[in-house]
């Protein structure tokens, strides 16, 4: 069973994986690392990319799931000409955020500015400071430097990778306990564009009938959707 540093050192590693509806694969390999040194766990993908993460052995009770999602609102490369390069944006963000917003893409060491964003088809242009990027680049906004805090998380991409980052840390503890040999987790993809994937799970019967999920979500508290 980790530790709590240990269990923190996997939730500053999920949140700062680039990740985008569609484009979770950097997500899924940490995922497939994690459960590969864990001979007591198995992994199985559905056919719509979904993890399901499960103790082996034989069970006693209906599964439980915590449930969380691999992707985060990013903005995606779909073609470069020179300087420029046509990006849309998957994720639910107000259109306000794009006006020559800076923008991050921290695996080809390469940033860039927006120039014009169109919110209905969330599709739009950006101005790029340098060389390097191609069609399906994943970028994030840049956020200014900002100080540690005690016991709080400072990410990039805290929904929903901080709670894929719990429900792991959540199996870790479980399976030393034969009473929860029940418990496992669900990590699904492209939630920030019409929760595509955990549609996906449900129809397809990657989450079992009688089982019972607990939903992880990183995100602000709304009127409609308190913490609680």
């Amino acid at each position: 069973m980790a530790s709590r540093a240990v269990a923190a050192k996997w939730l500053e590693q999920l949140t700062h994986l680039p990740t985008a509806s569609g484009l979770e694969h950097h997500v899924v390999d940490w995922v497939a690392d994690w459960v590969g040194r864990r001979k007591d766990i198995r992994l199985d993908v559905d056919s719509g990319g979904n993890l399901l993460i499960t103790q082996k052995g034989r069970k006693t009770k209906p599964l439980v799931l915590a449930v969380a999602h691999m992707d985060h609102p990013a903005f995606v490369v779909t073609s470069v000409d020179g300087n420029e390069a046509d990006f849309e944006f998957r994720g639910g963000v107000n259109p306000e955020y794009f006006d020559e917003a800076a923008v991050d893409f921290p695996l080809e060491g390469v940033t860039a500015q927006v120039v014009s964003y169109d919110g209905n088809s969330q599709t739009g242009v950006l101005a790029v400071a340098g060389q390097g990027l191609g069609e399906g680049a994943i970028g994030v906004w840049v956020f200014p430097e900002m100080k540690p805090e005690e016991d709080r998380l400072l990410a990039p991409a805290c929904d929903d990778l901080a709670g894929c980052a719990a429900a792991l840390a959540a199996l870790d503890r479980a399976r030393k306990k034969p009473g929860l040999r029940h418990f496992g987790v669900l990590l699904t993809r492209a939630e920030e564009v019409g929760l595509v994937g955990a549609t996906h799970a449900a129809r397809e019967g990657t989450i079992p009938a009688d089982a019972r999920l607990l939903s992880i979500e990183t995100s602000r508290a709304l009127p409609n959707a308190p913490i609680g």
